[in-house]
């Protein structure tokens, strides 16, 4: 039995991590009714991958020619031809019942346009990766719990399924200009405007799957420069007035005098739920503060 659902992969260079989500793929309990594999590899790394699977899913490749997750992205709305989409990234691993949570979810809420679910940590024994989970959970937590329902800073495509009949009626796409590289906010911006015309999403904790975060210091902290300085960008694109940065102080200096204050309060929220030593959780919020800091930079360093 096939569900009336897409889920697009978008993939670089990454073919043993792609392997491992498309076997997860092939254990659902309610198969999709396509799968798409976006490919922005010149050298198409992830084609022999889709010829393993190719008979054992519906499988379909695409190569994007164009550097940047956003038009990745894009490509797959375009492509989708099923009710419902899902976008979960190659170094995710599925939960077996991830489909059917995500039909069961909208056949249960008519009025809403997506779902979020909830993502739990692939490489939990890695210091880099528990601190950018701990720093993103409590984040997303924290808004799930003040507002009740999901809004614009929860939206995640690494665990999260569209109407598509809404999005195609509001011809809504991912912003290019929200990338750098191989690093992107384009999810944030598109949360933003599904939040500006009212299209209402839920969090699900049904929707479950596990991700792998970044594990190595020099991309832990180059993804945390370039989201901020992307953030600087969607700051000016949306007239945010910095609402989305919890950096008040503009001086990184007197920034970091006030980090040095709060660490204690900083280990209470972020920590409060990893079952480890003090050490080691002090730790993992002085790589939060590192993280932190980047970012600050990044946003600061944007130029409209």
């Amino acid at each position: 039995m096939k569900s009336e659902l897409t889920i697009a992969i978008i993939t670089k260079n990454r073919p043993a991590k792609l392997d491992r989500c498309l076997e997860s793929i092939c254990q659902q309990n309610l198969l999709p009714k396509s799968v798409l594999m976006i490919d922005n590899d010149p050298r198409r790394t992830s084609y022999p991958v889709f010829k393993k699977y190719s008979k054992k899913l519906p499988l379909h490749y695409f190569h994007e020619k164009k550097s940047g997750v956003p038009y990745c992205r894009n490509k797959a709305l375009s492509k989708t031809e099923t009710r419902y989409l899902g976008f979960v990234d190659d170094d995710c691993v599925l939960d077996n019942k991830w489909t059917k949570s995500a039909i069961d979810a909208f056949q249960k809420n008519k009025d809403i346009t997506y779902v979020c679910g909830k993502t739990n940590l692939y490489n939990n024994k890695n210091i880099f990766a528990i601190a950018q989970y701990s720093h993103d959970s409590y984040w997303y937590v924290k808004k799930v719990r003040k507002y009740k329902q999901t809004v614009a800073a929860n939206f995640d495509t690494k665990n999260v399924v569209l109407d598509m009949k809404a999005i195609r009626n509001n011809s809504l796409k991912f912003d290019p200009k929200c990338g750098i590289g191989n690093f992107d906010s384009a999810d944030f911006d598109f949360g933003l405007q599904l939040n500006h015309l009212k299209l209402r999403g839920i969090y699900s904790d049904k929707l479950q799957l596990a991700h792998e975060e970044t594990s190595t210091f020099k991309r832990y902290v180059m993804r945390a420069y370039y989201r901020g300085k992307i953030a600087g960008y969607i700051n000016i694109k949306w007239k945010l007035d910095d609402k989305f940065v919890k950096f008040p102080e503009k001086n990184i200096f007197i920034w970091l005098y006030r980090k040095v204050k709060i660490f204690p309060a900083d280990f209470i929220q972020y920590t409060d739920n990893l079952k480890t030593s003090i050490y080691f959780k002090a730790l993992v919020v002085t790589a939060i503060t590192i993280y932190e800091g980047a970012y600050l930079k990044g946003y600061l360093s944007f130029k409209p």
